[in-house]
């Protein structure tokens, strides 16, 4: 079964977008109906290209030999902020109120 480049590009952006690490060119083969390890790259390129005509907040990366769906490094103070988790006090108001009495 051949597979159009539009669907192909989808399905390589759907495998990078659920995996939670680096995806080899030869699992995209192997998904991708045997496509040529060439084409995939150029897929994967071309994919790659649009986010980044369109200013989309993700980036594919090459990394331990396959590829990922990153974000954007520009967009790592958004993110660092987006995701990082309120300070609880270590002890509750009580706990404290409880410590100056007996101070």
């Amino acid at each position: 079964m051949t597979m159009d480049p539009v669907q192909a590009k989808r399905v390589i952006e759907g495998m990078l977008f659920v995996s939670g690490e680096p995806v080899s060119v030869k699992r995209l083969q192997d998904v991708l109906d045997g496509l040529e390890p060439q084409v995939v790259r150029a897929l994967v390129q071309e994919l790659h290209q649009a986010y980044l005509q369109h200013q989309h907040a993700l980036r594919i990366q090459e990394v331990a030999g396959g590829y990922q769906l990153v974000t954007d490094p520009q967009l790592a103070p958004w993110m660092k902020r987006g995701f990082e988790l309120p300070k609880a006090d270590s002890l509750s108001k009580a706990a404290l109120e409880t410590i100056a009495v007996i101070a």
